[in-house]
């Protein structure tokens, strides 16, 4: 297929009608492999700069410790050590804030003399000279401002963490050694636990010297106290006992007790005298009842007159019934009864006599105690508000002897914590190894991949919605209104993708480089010459087919009689408009047609330095009268078609001058009378008024676009700048064009909706 017909498959939107069109993954690869450049660009710096940050940045070493803290606290009010129930979550937040603390910090610093390492204590950093200086502190740093510094650098480069919600904390430290931050790590855990030995033995000795100033009062208030109690009974006379009471109070008690047991003795002994009362009152026949109290039971004499009494009754029961009640022995008997019974009462009534005496001496001895707790009472009245006073003053005695007693005890305790004091934080993991934590390689490189794959798809799709560049033939009908004439590829860009001419330009550049040598306006102006596009040796490549239709376009805008003159304009230079004149009069040249190729770039006469005729006769002989057509024509045998060259040395003011003389218009009509073709090289149209100068003589207009280059704004700006151009467009060339990437885009399936 045609390469420029096939171009037109390149299908770009506008930006109205991209922002229209949904964003689809097609659509993302296409931007990201046009605009390829953007994201290899970021990429190449942000990975550039995560390797001179790898290179330049110092090596970081981190060791960790983990230790548990004290999980007992010490309460100096309770005098005992309470094991908390639960996790203290504000007490472990407490210890941690204390690891953190700048006292901790300051015992490494002391122990490790920190304060003279480069590390911690750097010199002032500019900024801080120059602040220095504009305050008038000039003086080198006291040993206190770098103890402090060397603080700070601690503080910063630890790392406290909690471990759940349990006593455990790990700490680690950071340093550029990796000795050095194994043994500061464990240095920061030893000075946690000196800190708090330090801190609780502070305390102790505060408490301690609080309660001997307090002891020392309360003893003396307690002296005070108890010689007020002692005072107190003396002026009153008061004789108290070990339990506390006062004589009185003792004798009364003592009293109630002895009158209690008077009354008992006193009705007891009543009981007794009445019971042998009864049993005197109580004779039957003139002999003794058989009632009896205990004690006349008990007597050995009644025992005995009574046990003869039972043993003749018997006998004479015996002999009444064998001999008869009258005889002589019962009768014998029966009067040894009658004495027997005699004497039992006699000596009841001597036991009697004997109740009748104690119970006179029980009733005595009460009424005496009674007496005497009736004078007690009477005398006791007076003492009961002495007491209550009294039970005052050793109360408050008894108070500062017990608040003495306390307070000493505690003293002794504070003292052995003293000697002995207790803490139970301790390492169970002490650190033995230190990895390496900066710089991160992975971590960076990854970074700076992810940054500057970000920096280049934004970069790449900010350019792709900014971007204004004419890509397509769609575009250009879409935007202008005009036909695409050709799609012209890139052939210096081919020419360099081989590597031998790649390799043989630089060596050339190389070799010029060592020689000192610089490239001098000429070599740099041979650069920007024309090159020939049209190989005839090739009729069936795209670039030939390319020309075939730029002729197709001019010979259908073909205006009788003879009016075939079209000029190739450009809206900025090099943009290939000379290529594109010279190879379209080849192409031309090559179907049997008369062609004539005019240099009109008077400033810069390209074509003519290209095909070798610097100083022959040319249009500006044609231009003054000097020469006519025929006399400058030259054949040019190696492209077939006739050309006149350009002027050399012609004053900037002269051109304009030139191009509307009367000489120039007969100058174009002898041209379409001689040739079938007449193309004509113009200046581009923004950086000279040349094209709208003359733009009245040329019969149509073809405007060279760079691809990928000239933007929608120079073109409508030359369309502008040159109305006739626009209103004589025979149509734009599509010049430059990439290859690959517009095989790429013309394989894409989202080719007709898709923007490069």
């Amino acid at each position: 297929m045609g390469y420029a017909r096939d171009a037109v498959k390149m299908d770009l939107l506008s930006v109205q009608q991209r922002n229209s069109e949904p964003i689809s993954f097609r659509y993302i690869y296409t931007v990201l492999s046009h605009r390829r450049a953007f994201l290899v660009g970021a990429l190449s710096v942000t990975v550039t700069l995560a390797i001179l940050y790898l290179v330049l940045a110092p090596v970081r070493y981190t060791a960790m410790v983990t230790m548990v803290l004290d999980t007992r606290r010490s309460t100096l009010a309770e005098n005992r050590i309470t094991a908390e129930p639960q996790v203290d979550d504000g007490f472990v937040e407490s210890q941690i804030q204390i690891l953190k603390s700048d006292n901790v910090a300051a015992i490494v610093v002391k122990k490790f003399k920190l304060a003279d390492d480069p590390e911690f204590a750097a010199p002032p950093t500019l900024l801080e000279t120059f602040i220095a200086w504009l305050t008038g502190d000039t003086a080198p740093p006291s040993e206190e401002s770098l103890r402090r510094k060397a603080v700070a650098a601690v503080v910063k480069d630890e790392l406290i963490v909690r471990v759940g919600r349990t006593y455990v904390a790990q700490i680690s430290f950071t340093s550029s050694s990796r000795k050095k931050s194994i043994a500061l790590a464990n240095a920061l855990a030893d000075a946690y636990v000196e800190d708090q030995l330090q801190a609780r033995s502070e305390i102790t000795k505060r408490a301690g010297a609080w309660l001997r100033e307090s002891i020392a009062a309360l003893r003396d208030e307690a002296t005070e106290a108890f010689n007020k109690v002692q005072n107190f009974k003396s002026k009153n006379n008061l004789i108290v006992g070990a339990d506390g009471k006062i004589s009185t109070e003792l004798e009364l008690e003592q009293l109630t007790g002895s009158l209690t047991q008077a009354r008992a003795d006193t009705a007891r002994a009543q009981s007794r005298l009445s019971e042998i009362d009864v049993a005197l009152s109580n004779r039957v026949s003139g002999r003794l009842s058989e009632t009896a109290v205990t004690d006349a039971l008990n007597s050995p004499v009644i025992v005995k007159l009574r046990q003869q009494y039972l043993e003749d009754k018997k006998q004479a029961v015996i002999l009444s019934g064998r001999h008869g009640p009258n005889h002589e022995a019962v009768t014998h008997l029966q009067s040894q009864m009658e004495g027997l019974a005699r004497g039992i009462r006699e000596e009841m009534e001597r036991i009697a006599e004997t109740y009748r005496n104690e119970l006179a001496v029980a009733r005595s001895r009460e009424k005496s105690i009674e007496k005497r707790l009736l004078e007690i009472f009477q005398s006791n009245s007076g003492n009961r508000q002495l007491q209550v006073r009294l039970r005052e003053l050793e109360s408050v005695a008894n108070t500062y002897r017990s608040t003495y007693e306390s307070f000493l005890e505690k003293y002794t305790q504070i003292i052995q914590q003293q000697t002995f004091p207790s803490f139970e934080a301790r390492v169970i993991t002490p650190a033995s190894f230190a990895m390496k934590t900066s710089p991160k390689t992975g971590l960076a490189l990854l970074l700076a991949v992810l940054a500057g794959a970000g920096l280049g798809v934004a970069g790449a799709f900010v350019r792709e919605q900014t971007d204004r560049s004419l890509y397509t033939s769609d575009q250009i009908m879409r935007e202008f209104g005009a036909d695409c004439l050709a799609v012209l590829p890139n052939v210096a860009l081919e020419r360099k993708s081989r590597l031998s001419d790649f390799m043989s330009w630089w060596s050339e550049r190389l070799r010029m480089v060592r020689r000192n040598q610089t490239v001098s306006a000429e070599a740099d102006s041979k650069q920007t010459l024309p090159m020939l596009l049209f190989d005839k040796r090739q009729p069936c490549s795209a670039v030939s087919e390319a020309f075939r239709s730029l002729k197709t376009y001019i010979d259908l805008n073909k205006k009788p009689p003879n009016k075939n003159t079209i000029a190739f304009v450009s809206a900025r230079p090099k943009e290939g408009r000379s290529t594109v004149a010279i190879s379209a009069a080849a192409s031309i040249a090559e179907s049997g047609r008369t062609v004539l190729l005019v240099d009109l770039d008077l400033r810069k006469p390209s074509l003519t330095q290209f095909l070798g005729f610097q100083g022959r006769t040319g249009v500006v002989e044609v231009l003054t009268g000097e020469a006519s057509l025929a006399e400058v024509v030259i054949e040019e045998e190696r492209f077939g078609f006739d050309f006149v060259c350009g002027p050399e040395g012609v004053h900037p003011a002269r051109v304009i001058e030139l191009l509307l003389s009367d000489w120039m218009v007969s100058f174009l009509q002898a041209a379409n009378e001689e040739y079938e073709y007449v193309l004509i090289d113009l200046p581009s149209v923004l950086d000279a008024m040349d094209v709208r100068a003359c733009g009245h003589l040329f019969d149509a207009f073809a405007v060279v676009v760079e691809w990928g280059k000239t933007s929608q704004d120079d073109l409508s700006s030359a369309f502008r700048f040159a109305p006739l151009v626009r209103e004589r467009l025979l149509g734009i060339v599509l010049n430059k064009v990439d290859p690959a990437e517009l095989q790429r885009v013309e394989t894409s399936p989202n080719a007709s909706t898709t923007r490069i």
